[in-house]
């Protein structure tokens, strides 16, 4: 009960929108994370996502529509684009605990071993309490623990809610010092090459160009 009393107090405060630039490049990021953790910890007793973050969300899926160049893949638990645009994800049973990118963005497909490796690092981070960590290995990680895996800082403390399986999740998102990560496991098709179970997303991290857009 603690918990869910703390994310309601003191989530809002946490960066939404920003726009930012690595390499020389502008980048925006709609990174609503409140939502993805009250989705998780509080399930059908969340708020609402706020009509400023629907705009972006709907915003951003409009200007990665503006590129024709674009590939959707998808799981039990996710659906995610990207291409020349940028990138766009939802969880399919809360489509508001979203993130999108707009800007250059490069993926990665990882074989099994490779995606463990991924997962066990992210898990070494959160040990050292350097990254917060969500993993979905079922599409009922809203009704049980055992389906997902939580590890997050929050006014100090650390939460966790379920345990790390060796097994790496359908969905990896990892918010780490200098990067963020997102992770899916695809589904399996007739053309899709071996050692390519998983496509990887690191996103490098910039400075903010308008700082009072995330208070």
């Amino acid at each position: 009960m603690f918990v869910r009393v703390q994310i309601k107090k003191t989530l809002s405060c946490w960066r939404a929108l920003t726009p930012r630039p690595y390499n020389g490049v502008k980048l925006i990021e709609f990174n609503p994370y409140q939502h993805l953790v009250e989705t998780l910890e509080l399930g059908s007793d969340r708020q609402a996502l706020g009509e400023s973050f629907a705009l972006a969300r709907d915003y951003a899926k409009e200007r990665l529509g503006e590129h024709q160049v674009q590939q959707v893949v998808e799981n039990s638990v996710a659906r995610l684009w990207h291409g020349a645009g940028g990138l766009y994800y939802e969880l399919k049973a809360a489509p508001d605990a979203f993130y999108a990118r707009l800007g250059p963005v490069l993926g990665e497909y990882l074989s099994q071993p490779d995606a463990q490796m991924v997962v066990w690092d992210a898990v070494l981070q959160t040990e050292h309490q350097e990254a917060d960590v969500v993993a979905l290995y079922a599409p009922d990680y809203l009704e049980r623990d055992e389906s997902v895996f939580l590890s997050y800082t929050l006014e100090g403390t650390r939460y966790e809610r379920g345990e790390p399986r060796y097994a790496p999740p359908l969905f990896l998102r990892v918010e780490g010092r200098t990067e963020s990560l997102v992770m899916m496991q695809l589904e399996p098709t007739p053309t899709r090459p071996a050692g390519q179970e998983y496509l990887m997303f690191r996103l490098p991290k910039g400075q903010p160009l308008l700082p009072g857009l995330h208070d």
